[in-house]
């Protein structure tokens, strides 16, 4: 394939194809891709579902609830750093 597009920009018009084709997919990176730094979307925004918006601080409410609601449940204190790990105790006694 590169071997073939090697052998396609060998001439004039070769070159003037593929500089259009990589101008144009910077231009629509520039464009598209950019376009939600300016707009500010995800500043307060972790997940966006449909039209649903779920703040940071939503999430970060509800993750604290249940880590206290599992610790009481379990009658010991469970830390965020135990549920983090894959094969911890705290999350194998969970199961």
């Amino acid at each position: 394939m590169l071997r073939g597009l090697r052998k396609a920009s060998s001439n004039w018009l070769g070159k003037a194809v593929m500089a259009g084709v990589v101008g144009f997919l910077v231009i629509s990176f520039a464009i598209w891709g950019i376009g939600d730094i300016f707009r500010g979307f995800g500043r307060s925004t972790l997940a966006k579902i449909g039209h649903t918006e779920i703040s940071i601080e939503q999430f970060r409410t509800l993750y604290n609830d249940r880590l206290q609601q599992y610790s009481r449940q379990f009658g010991r204190p469970i830390s965020a750093a135990a549920l983090s790990a894959p094969n911890s105790v705290a999350v194998a006694s969970l199961a």
